[in-house]
């Protein structure tokens, strides 16, 4: 339906099992806008230039028929992760490879896509066993190495074994390096590792994915800025994927986290040192922790590292609440298709709506939405520029999906109030007109409609 969030791609790494194998993972950042992470395929382009496409182009997605995808780590969870088989390590040279990932998914018709990740590389290591080989054969005696009896055949069948053996040496410790940073650790007993320091244990329906990319993150947290705001918001979103809702209790006089506020307007003070009873000291709050894709972790565990890394002058509540934030969102061409038109043009600015030419007026009709457990619907957020028009949004809903309740207008940034039956079903109306026909044409680049689900 929507454009969504791209996903985060990550630093590749070898197999640590499956030799000429890769592991390339990601995570998914939350959207609002996607029901189920669980339901998603994803584009993986792989290729030796960055333009993604040379010869060496691989395309794959997670159910691809293709000796070269060996496997895909979905999971309830956002680490996500494929694994390829890219070809052999070269005699003459390494190389490397570039890749990218992106959410591609079609949905009961629905569309959802979203911008590449980031591009990543790896490099793939020359083969030195040759190397090493011919190394061992020059420093022989001339008398062994260049005699002309069988037994030369020998030694150099010898010294080629001994070669691979020091190749396999060298390619280890290089991945063995690696392993030393959680960033790139391949090895699920180093990752193990660097979780116990967290206090952090693999559950038993976490895929290995996912539980490096959340200890990755919940290190970095740690070690980069404990104490603060982006240390709390980041260490909930590694669990559950989204940021968390900050509810204050206390006034805005003292210490809030990492901000300091003295005074409304704000004054100049060289060096603020301010003493303050603790209740006003201590920035008192309650953390409300949605988790809108039902991802499964451990409460206990996530609530003794945000007590291990909130401020020292920090008292804060947790509240774990069964509310989802859901929308429907419209910013593709394949969205706005979807909808009954009247006069419109949705074709000639893909993923904009305007008036058809030679049109005045024109209105658009949205299919019928089915939000289970909705609890509110919250304010619009929409692009547009009216220009010489205007442009309208109306929603009805219903309880049954046929017969509707009367068509309640929507206003940007505006909280829809009481006089808005909240009913599992509804339906949006979008209306557009210019003043005369000689008039700019108005333009909607994008509506969403978040809502609250139980």
């Amino acid at each position: 339906m929507p454009e969504v969030n791209p996903p985060t791609s990550l630093n590749a790494f070898p197999s640590d099992t499956n030799p000429g194998v890769w592991g390339l993972p990601f995570y998914l950042n939350f959207d609002q806008s996607i029901i189920s992470p669980q339901n998603l395929n994803y584009d993986l382009y792989i290729d030796t230039a960055t333009t993604f496409s040379s010869p060496n182009n691989i395309r794959l997605t997670k159910t691809s028929v293709d000796k070269r995808l060996i496997g895909f780590q979905e999971g309830n969870g956002l680490g996500k992760e494929f694994l390829v088989r890219l070809p052999d390590r070269d005699m003459n040279s390494s190389y490397t490879w570039y890749w990218q990932v992106r959410i591609n998914a079609n949905i009961n018709g629905t569309i959802y896509l979203s911008p590449w990740s980031a591009i990543q590389s790896l490099i793939v290591p020359q083969r030195q066993d040759l190397v090493q080989a011919q190394a061992i054969f020059a420093n022989l005696a001339d008398a062994n190495a260049y005699s002309k009896d069988t037994s030369s055949t020998n030694v150099y069948k010898f010294l080629l074994q001994a070669g691979r053996e020091l190749d396999l040496l060298l390619y280890e410790n290089a991945n063995s390096i690696n392993d030393l940073s959680i960033y790139l650790a391949r090895d699920t007993a180093i990752v193990n590792n660097f979780a116990s320091l967290l206090n952090i244990s693999q559950s038993y329906y976490e895929t290995a994915s996912n539980f490096r990319q959340k200890v990755q993150r919940v290190w970095k947290a740690f070690t980069t800025y404990p104490g603060s705001l982006q240390a709390i918001i980041d260490v909930v979103t590694a669990f559950t994927g989204q940021a968390p809702v900050i509810a204050d209790v206390t006034t805005e006089l003292g210490w809030i986290l990492d901000f300091n506020i003295l005074s409304d307007p704000p004054i100049t003070v060289n060096s603020p040192i301010i003493l303050y009873s603790r209740p006003q000291k201590g920035r008192t709050f309650e953390l409300i922790i949605p988790n809108s894709w039902n991802l499964q972790y451990d409460e206990g565990v996530l609530t003794t590292l945000l007590q291990k890394i909130r401020s020292a002058q920090t008292d804060m509540a947790l509240n774990f609440t069964p509310n989802k934030n859901v929308s429907v969102r419209f910013n593709l061409q394949s969205d706005w298709q979807l909808w009954t038109n009247t006069g419109c043009d949705i074709a000639s600015y893909p993923g904009s709506v305007q008036l058809a030419s030679g049109q005045s007026s024109g209105t658009l009709i949205s299919p019928v939405f089915n939000i289970s457990n909705l609890a509110a619907f919250n304010a619009p957020i929409i692009s547009s520029f009216p220009s010489g028009g205007t442009i309208s949004y109306y929603i009805a809903t219903s309880s049954d999906g046929i017969n509707f309740n009367p068509y309640y207008q929507l206003y940007q940034g505006v909280t829809p109030d009481t006089n808005l039956l909240i009913e599992p079903y509804f339906q949006i109306k979008i209306t557009m007109s210019r003043n005369n026909i000689s008039a700019p044409n108005p333009s909607l680049q994008s509506f969403e409609l978040p809502m609250i689900g139980s």
